[in-house]
């Protein structure tokens, strides 16, 4: 058998493997539960619980430490409502200098009459208000103690990162 045939052999096999696997959920349901039980592929695969990694974190910290991070996190809440006040007073005071240099300008509303007035964002009411999902001081406290948790996309490259035991 040379070896052009050799190789059409063994990927016709791998094919019809993996057409089985794929087509049949009893073998597809059995090669999952047997990954599952094999410890380190299991790990591998298995997603990790949040709230395990969470709880594990805080375990590993004294009172002193989760007050401290807290504390921090609720002063960089208000560092961040303070810049998104003040982006949001930018964009208003940006948006009617455009206004008014338009207005000023009469070749300008004499090309395109509705040019001086721009659209508003779809998210004009958040406008200079702290960005979605960073509402308040504790959002900010459950992604100090867990940020680079979320990284994880398994039980064992959660172990690695220090968030599991």
């Amino acid at each position: 058998m040379n070896r052009s045939a050799w190789l059409f052999l063994s990927a016709s096999i791998i094919v019809t493997a993996a057409a089985a696997v794929s087509t049949y959920p009893g073998i597809q349901r059995a090669s999952s539960e047997m990954m599952a039980n094999l410890p380190i592929v299991g790990e591998r695969f298995q997603p990790p619980d949040p709230a395990k990694m969470r709880a594990y974190r805080l375990s590993r910290m004294t009172d002193e430490q989760v007050i401290q991070l807290h504390q921090d996190s609720v002063r960089e809440f208000e560092e961040h409502k303070r810049q998104q006040a003040e982006a949001g007073k930018k964009f208003w005071a940006d948006r009617e200098e455009r206004r008014r240099a338009c207005e000023s300008n009469p070749a300008a509303k004499l090309r395109d009459p509705n040019h001086c007035f721009e659209f508003l964002p779809l998210t004009i009411e958040d406008i200079g208000k702290p960005l979605m999902g960073w509402e308040t001081p504790d959002k900010f406290f459950e992604n100090s103690l867990t940020e680079f948790c979320q990284l994880a996309d398994s039980v064992h490259k959660a172990k690695r990162i220090g968030c599991l035991p």
